[in-house]
């Protein structure tokens, strides 16, 4: 699996770039914003380290200076298959990214209403990336449209 997630990897050093729903089945799309220039990879999960009969998230990214692993769903509206991506991408890459924090983007084009979110979904993902998620350490985030990340 490591020899996967590093033949699917592309590291960039850009400091705006912005990566869309592989598939264009979505608007939703995840930015980076590195002014420092910092080296990063992106590995793409959906169509190169799993095949299109797996559930995965569709990016993994991670600082090459950082023990920190980004998975990244972009999504048209359905939230719950996104977090069942994200979170058998998780699991099936545990031993990969063993020692990383793990943080977890879902980004979607089309809102459900919050009520439709599965409540066990989400805290499964806080018990799979060590993460509290009502405590004050929170990596879940869910947002329409455009996520920007922040690389410090």
């Amino acid at each position: 699996m490591k020899e996967k997630i590093l033949a699917c990897s592309t590291s960039f050093s850009d400091k705006r770039k912005t990566f869309y729903d592989p598939k264009a089945l979505s608007d939703s799309n995840y930015k980076v914003e590195n002014l420092k220039e910092k080296i990063y990879s992106l590995v793409k999960m959906d169509g190169c380290v799993f095949d299109s009969n797996e559930t995965k998230c569709d990016f993994g990214m991670h600082l090459q200076d950082d023990n920190t692993i980004h998975f990244i769903e972009l999504k048209g509206s359905d939230n719950n298959k996104g977090l069942m991506q994200l979170i058998e991408t998780i699991n099936n890459t545990k031993e990969c990214y063993k020692g990383f924090n793990k943080k977890v983007r879902l980004i979607v084009s089309r809102a459900e209403a919050p009520r439709n979110l599965d409540q066990k979904l989400i805290d499964k993902i806080g018990v799979i990336t060590d993460d509290i998620m009502n405590g004050k350490k929170k990596t879940f985030i869910k947002t329409n449209n455009t996520f920007t990340e922040y690389i410090k």
